[in-house]
């Protein structure tokens, strides 16, 4: 008769006696085990791990002789699941993971079974290992991959012009940007900044560049997205927005 459980694995359960050994009380040696002593009834959960022997004792009475059933019993401790520590990748790399603590090893989220596992998540995941041993016990246990990665954006451009009175000289460019947490630095000969503002008004015509880069933090590659404000002469660009200037009629009247 198999008497063989894992802990935990149900809250309840009996040992299997012969037929007739039900009527007596219920026992078990050594310590550990949670029995009702009225009906046999064993709760697995709340019981500690090992090897009983389980005791009904039907005591005699008028004509009946009375008798003993014992039956052994056996409560599997859990195996210790260990995911390991938790990885931090940069996008695009592999994270290999490893666990430990019994005989197999599955993973969820297409990880695969067996350990290690290499796995390329897209964005962080957590990965869940059941861990089986040599009696059919299992146990879970986690593990979290986060993806790292710097995201400067798409690159930008917008226009200005370099007289303030003839349009809007001046641009933020914060606002051209979608990300936040990077830091602008000038490339080629473009004016510094004040704080994020490039200010047109009194330059060259032309193009100035600007780097917007987002930092990976050490452990992944910075990425830089590319501003460029163009400084036109918006009267020239724009001949209707020219002042009017006065119209001199010479002649003799």
């Amino acid at each position: 008769m198999d008497n063989t459980y894992c802990l935990g694995e149900v809250s309840t359960a009996t040992v299997s006696l012969d037929a007739g050994a039900t009527a007596g009380a219920y026992s078990a040696v050594p310590s550990g085990l949670v029995i009702d002593a009225a009906t046999g009834a064993i709760d697995i959960a709340a019981s500690a791990a090992g090897v009983y022997t389980v005791t009904n004792f039907v005591a005699a009475s008028g004509l009946s002789i009375g008798g003993v059933q014992r039956q052994s019993l056996t409560i599997n401790a859990l195996p210790l699941a260990d995911a390991g520590a938790d990885i931090s990748i940069c996008s695009g790399e592999t994270a290999s993971l490893s666990a430990s603590g019994g005989t197999s090893y599955a993973w969820d989220n297409g990880a695969g079974v067996g350990s290690p596992v290499s796995v390329s998540p897209l964005s962080t995941t957590t990965y869940t290992v059941t861990v089986s041993d040599a009696n059919g016990c299992t146990s879970l246990d986690a593990v979290t991959v986060t993806v790292e990665t710097a995201t400067a954006g798409s690159d930008a451009t917008a226009s200005v012009c370099n007289d303030n009175t003839e349009g809007t000289s001046a641009v933020d460019l914060s606002t051209l940007v979608g990300v936040s947490g990077g830091v602008f630095s000038a490339t080629g000969g473009a004016p510094a900044l004040s704080g994020t503002s490039f200010e047109g008004n009194g330059l060259a015509l032309g193009d100035y560049v600007y780097e917007y880069t987002v930092s990976g933090g050490g452990l992944c590659p910075d990425d830089i997205a590319l501003i460029t404000i163009s400084v036109t002469d918006c009267i020239t660009s724009n001949p209707c927005t020219a002042p009017l200037l006065p119209v001199v009629i010479s002649g003799t009247y």
